[in-house]
């Protein structure tokens, strides 16, 4: 749940790049203070769980829009050392699989770290005066609220309110997309857009060109068109309100914001820059009718279990919560036997 699933690109290197160099020296501390005994015995145990946290970390739930962990579970079994190197493998081989960016292998390491750890330390409370199941369950809520906490502040901070909320991902796998491919005077080509379905150009001119998206779902549109333009270099400008706004690479502009009419439509403005010319973007020809992420618009589109707005976002992450600890506790008492036997 509490995996943060943005591109390379968004967050600033001062925030990752601390990161990274804080679980290299978690690492360091963990490889020179390990038992060469216990980390042999325990090493197989620890493949386990880094496959089970692979699984249910990359494979979403039908049920609710968001993604187990079982980092605490992983803790428990194999303790906080070898659970957090389980972790970083596990968030190495999702970054490959497009789960997040590279960059963001030490936040997501150290957020879903600080959960285990957590987790781990209140079972030992815990389970001095309860049985396994609830202790764990206990233990699993309080870790997994921490890191939840930690992972939706660091997006609200950096890439907005709208993106830390709950939202189904969209799957790639049975389709081929839409590539976007702009004329070669703005060496523009934009990688498969899934929710589209349509493009029409609607103004071509030597040193402006216009593009209308349709498409099915506003916000998961403009998320993939964001992530293909970062993909392809282009980074926000500096007159962007927020990262869905005015792109910038060379002297190339592209400028996005959505409209909600009979369809969804999201416009791209793409604009051939003079040299040393940057535009003021205090106006604009499409003045209250900016895609600025209406956080009402965006809740009327949640709905879950019959309920709608902030009440289902809050039952998406109590339903989320429940699973991830009872799967956590169930899980733990079963194997319990396994670990005594390790």
């Amino acid at each position: 749940m509490s995996h943060i699933h943005i591109p390379d690109g968004i967050l600033s290197w001062w925030i990752w790049v601390p990161a990274l160099l804080l679980v290299v020296g978690i690492l360091y501390f963990i490889f020179k203070s390990w038992n060469q005994e216990e980390a042999r015995r325990l090493i197989p145990l620890a493949a386990m769980m880094s496959a089970l946290m692979l699984i249910t970390m990359s494979v979403p739930l039908f049920i609710v829009p968001v993604h187990l962990t079982l980092a605490v579970l992983a803790g428990l079994m194999v303790g906080p050392k070898m659970a957090f190197v389980s972790i970083l493998v596990v968030n190495t081989m999702l970054a490959s699989l497009g789960h997040g960016g590279v960059t963001l292998i030490g936040l997501n390491t150290l957020v879903i770290g600080a959960e285990m750890l957590v987790g781990v330390y209140v079972y030992r409370l815990v389970s001095k005066k309860l049985s396994t199941l609830p202790s764990a369950m206990i233990a699993t809520v309080v870790g997994v609220s921490l890191s939840l906490f930690v992972s939706l502040g660091l997006m609200i901070s950096t890439v907005g309110l709208v993106e830390a909320l709950p939202h189904e991902e969209h799957d790639e796998s049975d389709e081929e997309g839409i590539v976007l491919v702009i004329p070669e005077r703005f060496n523009v080509t934009l990688e498969p857009i899934y929710h589209v379905e349509e493009i029409v150009i609607i103004d071509d001119r030597e040193n402006f060109y216009k593009v209308k998206l349709t498409s099915d779902e506003r916000h998961a549109t403009v998320d993939e068109v964001v992530e293909s333009l970062i993909e392809a270099g282009w980074l926000p400008s500096d007159n962007s309100d927020d990262h869905k706004g005015w792109y910038l690479k060379d002297n190339i502009e592209i400028h996005i914001h959505a409209l909600h009419e009979d369809r969804v439509t999201v416009f791209l403005e793409f604009e051939i820059l003079p040299e040393g010319v940057e535009h003021d973007h205090s106006h604009s020809d499409y003045e209250g009718k900016e895609y600025d992420e209406d956080l009402d618009s965006i809740l009327s589109e949640f709905n879950y279990l019959g309920f709608s707005g902030w009440l289902a976002v809050i039952m998406i992450y109590l339903a989320g919560m429940l699973l991830e600890s009872s799967a956590t506790g169930l899980i733990f008492k079963s194997l319990k036997k396994v670990k005594k036997d390790q």
